[in-house]
């Protein structure tokens, strides 16, 4: 994920802290249209694959168990995973700590950024965001930074005032955030069972295509 394997599969992902079988219960009342495949124990790359092709609107959303207490949310968007529907929407309903986290990488596309979004209990409804960091290139077309909420006890502040934006939030910072709240995200052993939902639509997705298409797509803006 981030910008590696299977990119741009996994430059956005959500983690929710919930037992996988306890995701996919809020997954079944919140979408009754999609089939739950049981993918077992397979490497996580091989999971991911699973999405293919990229589509838009995506049809396609894969839950792997990340240790007892995380589960991950993948999907198979154009922009590389639009978890923000699936965090926001069980924070609110489950009571539960979620996190968006993203990173695409300045080599991948030329909408750079990495960002750590958490959301819980304690944020504000209905979007219940606790606490956001942003480093990226954005609607403006130049590098910003920004933050937002609380900050948290494993935030690494003193590099927000790094001279080059770019500094200010990175892979390497993003990892050892979520090593914090405990997902390793480059361990492929973190990863266990995975569940992919596939919505059964009637309707045909306006863009498709494969992940060297897909690439191509994005280092083409480059």
């Amino acid at each position: 994920m981030f910008g590696k394997g299977l990119w741009p599969i996994g430059w956005s992902i959500g983690l929710i802290r919930l037992p996988l079988a306890h995701v996919l219960d809020w997954v079944g009342e919140s979408d009754t249209d999609a089939d739950q495949i049981e993918l077992g124990t397979a490497p996580i790359d091989a999971q991911v694959a699973q999405l293919l092709p990229m589509e838009m609107p995506y049809r396609k959303r894969l839950f792997v168990d990340v240790s007892e207490a995380w589960t991950a949310a993948f999907d198979n968007s154009r922009a590389g995973g639009d978890p923000f529907p699936i965090v926001s929407g069980i924070a609110r309903d489950r009571l539960v700590v979620a996190i968006l986290a993203t990173h695409r990488d300045r080599a991948q596309t030329s909408s750079p950024a990495t960002q750590f979004h958490l959301f819980g209990p304690t944020g504000d409804a209905p979007l219940m965001y606790v606490r956001t960091v942003d480093a990226g290139v954005f609607d403006s077309g130049r590098w910003s930074f920004r933050t937002s909420g609380q900050v948290q006890p494993f935030e690494q502040a003193a590099r927000y005032d790094e001279r080059l934006v770019a500094d200010r939030f990175t892979r390497p910072m993003l990892v050892d955030y979520l090593a914090a709240v405990g997902v390793r995200p480059d361990d492929d052993e973190a990863y266990g069972d995975g569940v992919l939902c596939v919505e059964r639509a009637s309707w045909e997705p306006g863009w498709t295509a494969s992940l060297e298409e897909a690439r191509g797509e994005h280092l083409s803006s480059t």
